[in-house]
């Protein structure tokens, strides 16, 4: 009968009972206990209570203070210790059982394990509880006791982490990245590295060539000079390689690990005497107050000026000679592809090149002393967002910066056009970038709008820097930017829990949150969160990892035996043990298969017949129960996983440009037809100011509404922590019949 607070995923939430004890923790708890409440937080307000409030703690609210205490007793943790273990145990046993592609023979184990270490660890509590109530211990008595307890449950931990880790299934077809900095100075060193990787099941590196305003190529540009800090030469494996970027292509090539360029196109560092900027001065980004060094950047960042032409051509030269001296790198990986973060009150931008260019399109000329002088020109410039200087007042300044930002965004948007144009078609390379996951953020702190770039085909992999701590909000983040810009390129969603400090388990929460949200793969900023953690490592290969993947961008052939090889090695290994497939279904099912292979392959008709016959498969002809299920999930994954293939095929053979035309033309077996026009869905009221009936139909589960309803009376108090919050809803039940 009781209700949830109603509140969105982004915060956390504690229900606590009529007694002041924690029922339910969670982002949203399923309902308001009766006579009790639930505190729920975000920003800060939800660290603490995710951090501070566990199952079975006693909370106390004082209204008149808008505060509340949580007290905590080793029975409250030991609680809320066999809760998460229990609903992890739940979870692995449940895909254990439904035939899951799982190491079930260790699993068993670990789950056994890990009942016995509650089962001792629920002893050693109560030892602890008895001793403490009868109040003659020694204190070498009860720290020997706690110290006892300690070491039980960091097993129940331990052991509870890897049946987490291992509960996870290895895709076949998936994007498997890290953002690497070179680090090393010796081939061995690097070998050493591309080893582990290869070990720990990554296919794609997005390694660090131009950072700080350095190189680890040798460029022939005297403004992207070769990095300092990196070795002359590196030698090995018989081979001596003149540079670092050329040493480390080759090695991950001998372990098919797919190498493209990770390029930070604005951003220079933050030293003034990097040879671009000491060449160049005239190249450097302003801010509104004159200054040159960014002041919502997390540092004293300098970066180049995106609307100075000569600043993008002497980026596209050194991405073309880049990837004609290195024709192994795959592709490359445009970040800082932005201006720098910014709002009205501490803006950026004021450059001659941008001021003059917007200054243009306004109708408006600067003097001549003005265009020599570019604190002259940002002075009279300045005057475009001041109300005491225009005849609209505030309404023109504020349309004025409007758009302002507007012609910047467009800039980027120009430039990101400029490199698909002039490297991407030319060179056939692999063109990614690394954006906000946030659309408004993006576009507005940052002038960076890819939603077009990604909706019109320009970029082939997103990656989305959804580098936040908790996986919901990965997951709504990546659901949101797929939702927005549309399946027109790959998604590899960009993780940092390692590098946020998050334990190493969270990174299989985050990967299966990223897939979850319709991901193709992942991409983990960056290596030194990899490089060295044995930890990190052990969470990669124990389930998420624990098979190698073909990339979701690798030729379709690949992509299909991915796929099809993962099944009929399922069928043999888990669905024929299993009684869920014959041998003479497996048979017919990779005959089945062998005949979608043989399909041709080029072009979008092809691929959508493929995808035609994917989707004529009958899996019940070849399996049932759960294996049939599982076999359902991957074919459905690779019918996904083609459509984007469409897309991409559309516009690469320009049978498409979604600029100019947004919705995709109609792909049947016998050929390309425009699309139809959009027809509206349902009729158009002709009365649309009549009060319409009332409805009994639940909108979230179309399942008819009892005529008695329970309303939730709630008293909302607030419990400000930090610049977050936390809300109490406080909820009394009323039934109320119509």
């Amino acid at each position: 009968d009781a209700a949830g607070t109603g509140t969105n995923i982004y915060g956390f939430e504690a229900a606590v009972n009529a007694e002041g004890v924690v029922v339910e923790i969670g982002v949203n708890v399923s309902e308001i206990p009766a006579g009790g409440y639930v505190i729920s937080g975000h920003g800060k307000g939800r660290d603490f209570i995710r951090s501070n409030i566990v199952l079975g703690a006693t909370v106390t609210v004082d209204e008149a203070t808008k505060t509340y205490s949580v007290k905590t007793t080793l029975n409250s943790y030991y609680e809320n210790l066999v809760t998460e273990v229990n609903s992890t145990v739940a979870t692995a046993e449940t895909r254990i059982r439904q035939l899951y592609d799982l190491n079930v023979k260790d699993l068993t184990k670990y789950i056994a394990d890990v009942k016995e270490a509650l089962a001792e660890l629920k002893t050693v509590k109560e030892q602890i509880e008895t001793g403490l109530e009868g109040d003659n211990w020694t204190e070498e008595q009860r720290l020997s006791q706690l110290m006892q307890y300690n070491k039980y449950q960091l097993q129940v931990d331990r052991l509870h982490r890897v049946i987490q880790t291992m509960s996870a299934e290895s895709r076949p077809v998936s994007g498997r990245g890290v953002w690497h900095r070179p680090i090393e100075t010796t081939y061995a060193e690097m070998k050493k590295n591309v080893e582990m990787y290869a070990k720990v099941g990554i296919n794609t590196i997005f390694v660090e060539t131009l950072y700080n305003g350095y190189s680890s190529f040798r460029s022939s540009s005297k403004d992207f000079v070769y990095n300092p800090k990196l070795a002359n030469k590196y030698t090995g494996d018989g081979k001596t390689y003149n540079d670092y970027l050329s040493a480390f292509v080759a090695l991950c090539k001998k372990y098919d690990i797919e190498v493209h360029a990770w390029v930070e196109n604005f951003y220079v560092g933050t030293q003034n005497d990097v040879p671009v900027v000491k060449n160049h001065p005239d190249w450097i980004m302003y801010n509104d107050d004159g200054t040159i060094y960014q002041r919502n950047e997390g540092g004293a960042y300098i970066f180049l000026d995106p609307a100075n032409k000569d600043v993008q051509d002497a980026l596209i030269a050194y991405y073309l000679e880049l990837l004609q001296k290195n024709p192994d790198v795959a592709g490359l990986n445009l970040d800082y592809i932005r201006y720098p973060v910014t709002d009205a009150s501490e803006d950026s931008g004021y450059t001659m090149a941008a001021m003059e260019g917007f200054y243009t399109l306004k109708g408006k000329e600067f003097s001549e002393a003005q265009k020599k002088d570019r604190e002259k020109m940002a002075k009279k410039f300045l005057q475009l967002f001041n109300a005491d200087y225009l005849e609209g007042g505030q309404a023109e300044a504020d349309q004025n910066y409007n758009d302002w930002c507007a012609y910047r965004a467009n800039i980027i948007t120009e430039y990101v056009r400029r490199i698909k144009t002039e490297i991407k078609d030319t060179q056939k390379i692999v063109l990614s970038t690394s954006v906000f996951a946030s659309l408004t953020e993006s576009l507005g702190a940052k002038k960076q709008d890819w939603k077009t770039w990604f909706s019109n085909g320009w970029i082939d992999i997103a990656t989305p820097m959804a580098y936040y701590t908790a996986a919901s909000d990965v997951l709504s983040n990546v659901t949101a930017m797929i939702q927005t810009a549309g399946n027109n390129c790959y998604y590899y969603s960009g993780l940092a829990s390692s590098y946020s400090g998050l334990p190493a388990w969270q990174n299989k929460e985050q990967i299966e949150a990223s897939y979850l949200a319709g991901a193709n793969g992942y991409v983990i900023f960056c290596s030194t969160q990899i490089i060295g953690h044995a930890d990190v490592q052990d969470v990669l290969m124990a389930g998420v990892n624990s098979t190698a993947a073909v990339r979701p961008h690798d030729t379709l052939d690949k992509v299909l035996e991915g796929y099809f090889a993962s099944v009929l090695d399922r069928g043999q290994r888990v669905y024929m043990p299993a009684g869920g497939m014959t041998q003479e279904q497996y048979d017919q099912l990779s005959a089945k298969f062998e005949e979608i292979k043989a399909m041709p392959q080029d072009g979008a008709v092809n691929i959508y017949k493929i995808q035609k016959a994917v989707q004529g498969i009958t899996v019940s002809t070849y399996a049932k129960g759960y294996s049939g299920q599982r076999i359902t999930e991957s074919l459905k994954e690779l019918t996904a996983l083609l459509d984007t293939r469409i897309s991409i095929s559309l516009i690469a053979n320009g049978d498409w440009d979604p600029e100019k035309q947004p919705a995709r033309p109609i792909v049947t077996e016998d050929g390309i037809k425009e699309p139809e026009e959009t027809k509206p869905s349902t009729p158009v009221n002709p009365n649309p100011t009549k009060p319409s009936a009332p409805n009994k139909t639940d909108k979230n589960t179309d399942k008819q509404v009892d005529p008695v309803i329970w309303v939730v009376l709630a008293v909302a108090v607030v419990v400000m922590l930090g610049s977050g919050a936390a809300i109490v809803f406080m909820a009394k039940k009323k039934k109320v019949t119509e």
